[in-house]
């Protein structure tokens, strides 16, 4: 038996992939302890897993930073504590802002302690000189790397990105996809034909800061009610969602509450197309893969991407339908989408990828034999 903590500074349920892991069946045998921050926007909607002690940190998002810094350091201290008294063989921690503790602890406490680290994103150099408390966290960050067991990121791509900036030795780097669980599979549904009018769904974080909203609107305002489009966004700024409020549109639909992770299999059933907004205004987005694209394509849905999102250009298909379709998203106008919703001639190919193997590696190196 292994005793395991996962460190999450972010919520976890902002992170989907990393609830999938957290409920994998194979995790049983061993003592696993998640600490993770919570939001109050999604303190109805707590995570739980079978086998798996949670210890969560109210995030109260405050404008005001100290309150935030206070927030982060109550964490990082109560993470240590429970480190200290739960003293566990293996430390998986998600991102840079969750260092700290694992910092202190395997430099003060346990030098036996096993160190894995997986990121969701990829932080260019700059990005920490930007952001003092992401920056402060790395600085004691780097001391662990030359101690790792494990680091991954979510794509070939980033990883190569990481490796270069930091040093980190091929042998301990890994690639862990955002796939879902293998249960999805179960909902796909193979769509001949587009609907009419033609569906289409986005589900995730909003912003027209960062992505396509406003001209994606334009796009289906223009078609006349020859698309619907229905927004999920329970993370979301103000102004955006003021936006698409003021606009009146009777073709677009938004849902300030978002969606349960576990209803969006069921809730996809009735979209022909999923959507992809990000405008690539950094590296991390622009060799982005999100969990959004591989949950569209599980279960049945074309999807259309920006082409600032560069590392999808290579997933673009329409040889076998589910179909992947680039577009010029800031000039929507030409983009010819009943073509790119056509499925005429064109055989189906279901997508057979799922979370439980992505994740077997991970899960075999943090509960295999003796040692860290």
């Amino acid at each position: 038996m292994r005793k395991i903590a996962v460190i999450s500074a972010n919520p976890v349920e902002f992170y989907p992939p990393l609830r999938n892991l957290l409920r994998d069946p194979r995790w049983k045998g061993h003592r696993v302890t998640l600490y993770s921050m919570l939001s109050r926007k999604r303190s109805g909607l707590q995570f739980q897993a079978d086998g798996i002690r949670c210890v969560r940190t109210v995030q109260r998002c405050s404008r005001f930073s100290c309150l935030n810094l206070l927030d982060r350091l109550w964490f990082s201290f109560r993470v240590l504590g429970g480190l200290i008294i739960s003293r566990p063989d293996r430390i998986l921690y998600i991102e840079s802002n969750s260092a700290l503790p694992v910092y202190w602890y395997r430099r003060y406490f346990n030098r036996k302690v096993g160190i894995f680290i997986h990121y969701y994103e990829y932080a260019e150099p700059e990005q920490y000189a930007r952001e003092p408390w992401n920056g402060y966290c790395h600085g004691k960050e780097l001391y662990l790397y030359g101690l790792l067991n494990w680091c991954s990121h979510c794509n070939s791509r980033r990883l190569e990105f990481f490796c270069r900036d930091w040093g980190v030795p091929p042998e301990l780097s890994h690639v862990v996809p955002n796939y879902p669980p293998r249960e999805w599979q179960a909902h796909f549904r193979e769509r001949r034909s587009f609907s009419a009018p033609l569906k289409a769904v986005y589900i995730g974080s909003l912003s027209n800061d960062t992505m396509y909203v406003r001209e994606f609107a334009a796009f289906v305002m223009a078609q006349g009610g020859r698309i619907h489009w229905d927004i999920f966004a329970f993370n979301h700024d103000g102004k955006t969602r003021r936006e698409l409020e003021e606009l009146g549109c009777p073709w677009i639909r938004f849902f300030p509450e978002g969606v349960e992770y576990d209803r969006i299999p069921a809730l996809l059933d009735g979209y022909d197309v999923g959507i992809l907004l990000y405008r690539g205004h950094s590296m991390n987005v622009r060799y982005c893969e999100p969990n959004k694209f591989y949950e569209y394509l599980i279960c049945g849905l074309d999807v259309w991407f920006p082409s600032s999102m560069l590392l999808l250009h290579g997933y673009q298909k329409r040889g076998t339908f589910p179909c992947v379709t680039m577009a010029d998203f800031g000039e929507l106008k030409s983009f010819d989408w009943e073509c790119a919703a056509s499925h005429e001639g064109v055989p189906c190919r279901k997508p057979l990828f799922a979370a439980e193997d992505a994740n077997s590696q991970l899960i075999a190196a943090l509960t295999a034999g003796r040692g860290r």
